[in-house]
């Protein structure tokens, strides 16, 4: 079955980590979240006070059946209000 790549970017505190992003989003399906890739770390005190911009690709795989669009959307929902919660995330647009 067909894997699904999505991308996120956030602003986050500049104490929070890769690793902690990483584990955080890996928690929350570990079956279907196959992996979680940071690919662009933004630091500009000029923008962002005490602030930094992470952006990560999650690939997510589906189980028994191809994800459904409804399924994507929630997964993701997921992932943005446990990173929201959990690491005090702001979904950057």
């Amino acid at each position: 079955m067909q894997a699904v790549e999505r991308d996120f970017a956030f602003l986050f505190n500049e104490n929070v980590t890769a690793i902690d992003i990483i584990e955080t989003v890996k928690k929350i399906d570990k079956q279907r979240i196959k992996k979680v890739t940071i690919f662009d770390v933004f630091f500009d005190e000029k923008l962002f006070k005490n602030m930094k911009s992470i952006a990560f690709k999650v690939i997510l795989q589906p189980i028994e059946n191809t994800f459904t669009d409804i399924e994507i959307e929630q997964l993701s929902k997921t992932i943005i209000n446990n990173i929201s919660t959990s690491l005090g995330g702001q979904l950057r647009q």
